[in-house]
């Protein structure tokens, strides 16, 4: 809204928990105040905001983009309406779906547990089928803080994927922050997950590739979507990597995407060195070639199933 606030003494009793606002701190955050925050009066809440205003910092610059109109306040008021009455968790995942998703991730464990220590080789593509669950109907959900009330079950959650899901850290700069936000938009940096390889003019329709390339390239580029989310985008991310082909750092289309960098580095290192310390112990069973050959199946299986539900 052109204002800029200190957020800093609401980390500890914001209602999301302190990590959401870590995350965007730094940017423009009109789209996620006005995508988040439907359930309380604009007036009260603006009040709420006033106490953190910093008075005497210089004007930001306002989003492009109109939050407020009378479509959205419709909109805002009907969901209201929808939920008035009901418990507060109502507007969150229902019990039965927290449930298959506990049972989702107890199979995957066990699964893991039978490669990796019984050498069963049949398990890979259940583990690749249910870290595929995991992440859309589970770790989507609580990065937006909309599996549970609670932040830091939420925020636990997130990882349940771990360690065949993506990196988290990267995945609030890329989903959260940019994609939620900036849908189709300049600053969408989904549009380009696959660039240099394949990518269409925005708001052209017309292809940069023979159609049958572009698909032939899709269905490849999809195997391995996952490791790329998972260890490309957080290595791009910490160590400022410049595409050659393109000229450009990871994700350098969101304006605010250092602030983002620096506020989230030593997740986005510590996810990856998490990701590390498995693949070791991977290795420790089945030896480096069979462990490589093993975790990218699982990999693409997963990649796969991802990219059909998200891209196709």
């Amino acid at each position: 809204n052109g204002k800029r606030y200190n957020l800093r003494p609401f980390y500890d009793s914001h209602p999301g928990g302190s990590f959401t606002l870590r995350a965007a701190r730094g940017s423009d955050c009109t789209g996620l105040v006005e995508s988040y925050h439907i359930f309380i009066e604009r007036e009260i809440f603006e009040k709420m905001l006033a106490r953190f205003e910093i008075k005497d910092a210089p004007p930001a610059e306002e989003s492009a983009v109109v939050y407020f109109d009378e479509f959205y306040e419709d909109l805002k008021k009907s969901v209201r309406e929808h939920f008035k009455g009901q418990p507060r968790s109502a507007h969150k995942m229902a019990p039965l779906h927290l449930g298959m998703g506990a049972v989702a991730w107890v199979a995957m464990w066990a699964m893991i547990y039978l490669n990796l220590v019984k050498d069963q080789m049949w398990t890979i593509p259940c583990i690749g089928f249910l870290s595929c669950y995991l992440m859309g109907n589970v770790m989507h959900d609580a990065t937006h803080n909309a599996l549970v009330v609670t932040p830091w079950i939420n925020r636990i959650c997130s990882h349940c994927a771990f360690p065949y899901g993506v990196n988290v850290a990267g995945w609030q700069i890329q989903h959260v922050l940019s994609h939620h936000i900036h849908t189709n938009e300049e600053e969408d940096v989904d549009l380009y997950h696959y660039e240099p390889m394949m990518f269409l003019d925005r708001n052209s329709g017309h292809w940069r590739l023979n159609p049958f390339l572009h698909v032939f390239r899709l269905v490849s580029m999809m195997s391995v979507s996952i490791p790329h989310l998972a260890i490309g985008v957080p290595y791009g991310l910490t160590f400022h990597q410049i595409d050659p082909a393109q000229g450009h750092r990871m994700y350098d289309r969101v304006k605010a995407i250092n602030a983002h960098r620096a506020e989230l580095r030593w997740c986005l290192i510590g996810e990856l060195l998490c990701l590390f310390g498995y693949f070791g112990l991977v290795y420790s069973y089945h030896g480096f070639l069979k462990g490589m050959c093993t975790q990218m199946s699982i990999y693409a299986i997963t990649s796969c199933e991802f990219g059909f539900f998200t891209q196709v």
